[in-house]
C-alpha cells in the first residue's frame, strides 16, 4: 500500500529544493489526499482526481484545471513507485483563462515616469518611486522582489543586487556605477528623514513608504500601456 500522505510531503519536499514555492499546491496537495484517505482509497485514479478537481462547485473552470494540474504533477511522482496510479490526462478540463499580453515600456516612457514621481510629495516619496521604477527598469525585478529588498542586499563594492526570495531562488543581479550612485542618494534623503529603526530597508523601498500605486505615474505621465494589452483575465476562485 503506498502511504500517499508521507509520499505528498516527500513530494512537495522534493520541487521545493528545486525552487519552486509551491504555496497553492502545497494546500491542495494534503486536501487531495484526505478527500481520498475519506474513500478509502489507497491509489490516484482519473475518475476521482477530476470529482475533487470540481470542488466547490461553483469554482470558476480556471481554477478547476489549475486544481487538477497539482494532481497531475503529483500523479507523475507516484506513479514510479505505484504503476496502479492513474495521471490524468493533460486537457481534460476546458479553461478560458488566458495570459495577460505583456507591455514593453521604452525608455522614453520610463524616463517620464521616473519625472512624474518626481513630482510626488513628500520629497522622500518621490525620490523613493524614482528609485523604484529606476531600479525594477535596469533589473527586470518583480514588485515585490524590489520593495523586500534590504541594505545588506546590495554590494557596492561589486556592484551586485542579491534578490534572496525570487520566483526561483535567489539570483544576483548586476548594477552599473550610476545606478548605485543614485542609490546612495536615496539612502541619505532617506536617512535624514525616516528614523533610523525604519531603514533596515534597502533604500526606503518598503510598503510603508510607498503607499501610492506605481499604477498611478503611469496615467500621470501619460505612460499607461494601451487597454487591450491591460485587460485582466477571469481570476480563478479561491474557494478550495
Amino acid at each position: 500500500m503506498t502511504n500517499l500522505r508521507k509520499v505528498a510531503d516527500e513530494y512537495l519536499a522534493v520541487r521545493r529544493r528545486l525552487g519552486f514555492a509551491l504555496v497553492d499546491a502545497g494546500r491542495l496537495l494534503p486536501d487531495f489526499v484526505a478527500f481520498l484517505e475519506q474513500r478509502g482509497v489507497e491509489h490516484i485514479s482519473t475518475e476521482l482526481a477530476l470529482e475533487w478537481a470540481a470542488r466547490p462547485s461553483d469554482a470558476q473552470p480556471a481554477w478547476r484545471r489549475f486544481r487538477l494540474g497539482v494532481v497531475r504533477g503529483f500523479a507523475e511522482y507516484v506513479r514510479h513507485t505505484d504503476p496502479a496510479t492513474q495521471v490524468p490526462p493533460p486537457n481534460l478540463l476546458p479553461s478560458n483563462y488566458r495570459r495577460v499580453a505583456p507591455y514593453l515600456y521604452s525608455e522614453h516612457e520610463i524616463a517620464a515616469m521616473m519625472a512624474a514621481a518626481r513630482l510626488l510629495a513628500p520629497p522622500l516619496r518621490a525620490a523613493t518611486y524614482e528609485t523604484l521604477i529606476g531600479l525594477i527598469a535596469v533589473t527586470g525585478m518583480r514588485i515585490g522582489e524590489a520593495i523586500g529588498l534590504d541594505r545588506d542586499d546590495i554590494d557596492e563594492q561589486t556592484r551586485l543586487l542579491t534578490v534572496r526570495d525570487g520566483k526561483r531562488g535567489g539570483r544576483q543581479v548586476p548594477l552599473a556605477r550610476n545606478h548605485i550612485a543614485r542609490a546612495r542618494r536615496l539612502r541619505a534623503r532617506a536617512r535624514s528623514a525616516v528614523p533610523a529603526a525604519c531603514l533596515d530597508e534597502f533604500a526606503g523601498l518598503h510598503p510603508r513608504n510607498t503607499v501610492v500605486p506605481v499604477l498611478d505615474l503611469r496615467h500621470l505621465s501619460g505612460t499607461a500601456p494601451p487597454r487591450r494589452n491591460r485587460r485582466r483575465p477571469a481570476t480563478p476562485a479561491t474557494g478550495a
